[in-house]
């Protein structure tokens, strides 16, 4: 289930939209089976290493209530000001 929110908005927008969507599903949520991997996906894109992320403490609360798991995959388009003559930083 996608947030509603616009590309480019904030992580703690985005959350804030999808657990309002949530809201009237939460019983239904909390007895799917563990196997099924309950989570919510979010995904950052950003110019720099030194651009900033906050995720509001309320949200791992309320991840918490909905029996969910926060699952984090920030992608940085300066490979964090390090890539060496083409070899990204993950392979050194």
């Amino acid at each position: 289930m996608l947030s509603g929110v616009e590309r480019g908005k904030s992580i703690d927008e985005h959350l804030q939209a999808l657990w309002r969507r949530l809201s009237g599903y939460r019983e239904k949520i909390i007895l799917l089976p563990e196997d099924m991997h309950r989570s919510v996906p979010c995904v950052g894109h950003f110019a720099s290493h030194f651009n900033k992320v906050q995720i509001s403490s309320g949200h791992f609360a309320t991840a918490a209530y909905y029996c969910v798991n926060l699952d984090c995959d920030f992608y940085f388009d300066d490979d964090f000001g390090h890539e060496d003559e083409g070899t990204p930083y993950w392979s050194w």
